[in-house]
């Protein structure tokens, strides 16, 4: 005699062990899509933070090679403005215009050799109020543009970030920008250089802020 009932009884119980078992299956499968998806923005932050504090370091190390470079013209006497009256380099000879409402951008400068682009020197470039003043830095003025791909002769084969003008598959902007300040003297004589770089993540403005204080120590 069949028992009917037993047999319904472990279909039943099959059907259960079934359904629990896709559940603990979608669990790990979820699971492992968001830990792919944490990871992978986890990952992007630690990338997006590394450029932004090298792209400061990049902002400080430019201000603190024109001080350097200074130093050596004064050593030497190089007259700044032939005057009259004869006007010799400082120390901090081309760091004014970057305090108060104004702010600075560094750019890089080429010359030519050969017919070919040489990258020559960094160089601060003034901007006024109220381009690029943080923490509202993000205007197209202050925003960070790098080469993809090559195109001959021009500043793009250097693949460095710079504020040119976007250009389609060629300068295209990225999601950093950068801007400089350098206060005025102050009552010790030195400068406080203040290099921003801001960006947006996941909708979430984020930014780095360096500080460096520059003084004219060779000759203090």
């Amino acid at each position: 005699m069949l028992d009917f009932g037993k047999n319904n009884k472990l279909s039943g119980q099959s059907l259960i062990e079934t359904i629990i078992a896709i559940g603990l299956v979608m669990t790990v499968v979820i699971s492992s899509i968001t830990m792919g998806v944490y990871v992978t923005r986890l990952g992007r932050g630690s990338q997006n933070n590394l450029v932004a504090v090298n792209l400061a370091r990049e902002g400080l190390e430019v201000v603190r090679n024109i001080r350097d470079g200074n130093w050596l013209k004064k050593s030497q006497g190089v007259e700044y403005q032939a005057g009259p009256p004869i006007v010799y380099y400082q120390w901090d000879t081309g760091l004014d215009g970057c305090s108060g409402a104004n702010y600075c951008l560094v750019r890089p400068e080429f010359t030519t050799v050969g017919g070919f682009l040489v990258f020559d020197k960094w160089a601060l470039h003034k901007i006024e109020s109220p381009y690029c003043l943080p923490p509202d830095i993000q205007n197209n003025a202050c925003r960070l543009k790098r080469a993809v791909g090559v195109n001959t002769f021009t500043i793009d084969d250097f693949h460095l970030y710079n504020h040119r003008a976007t250009v389609v598959n060629r300068n295209i902007a990225t999601d950093f920008y950068r801007s400089i300040g350098i206060s005025e003297r102050d009552l010790s004589g030195g400068r406080t250089v203040k290099a921003t770089v801001k960006w947006r993540e996941n909708n979430i403005d984020k930014k780095i802020i360096l500080e460096e204080y520059l003084t004219d120590w060779r000759y203090e």
